[in-house]
């Protein structure tokens, strides 16, 4: 199976952040970002609604997004049996591997070690 595209998930490698913060390092830098700072504020007066969701953002806080199931429902859990597996078609079995490997799970075989490529 091979990496989808971008980094890996919970990588630490943020390079718009080190780029910044290399560029804020040193003396008399601060002044920058309140400079920063103002002209967001600016922005901000002058109604531009992503100033003014940033700044809400970055003192309040980002509101909690809600995790709803179908239709805004309760979240629905499948319970996943292994014994089912021997009642699906050879057909059905495919389908249920080339989605796992869409979604990253490998399926092991009865020894528990992941089937080689």
């Amino acid at each position: 199976m091979q990496a989808g595209p971008g980094r890996p998930k919970g990588s630490r490698n943020n390079p718009f952040k080190q780029a910044l913060n290399a560029q804020l390092k040193g003396e008399g830098n601060y002044k920058k970002l309140l400079k920063i700072a103002d002209v967001l504020i600016a922005k901000a007066l002058d109604g531009e609604i992503a100033a003014i969701k940033e700044i809400a953002d970055r003192t309040d806080g980002k509101p909690a997004q809600a995790v709803t199931g179908p239709n805004g429902g309760p979240v629905q859990m499948a319970v996943f049996d292994p014994t089912k597996l021997q009642d699906l078609s050879d057909e059905e079995l495919s389908a249920l591997e080339r989605a796992t490997e869409t979604v990253g799970i490998a399926i092991s075989n009865p020894s528990g070690e992941a089937e080689a490529d």
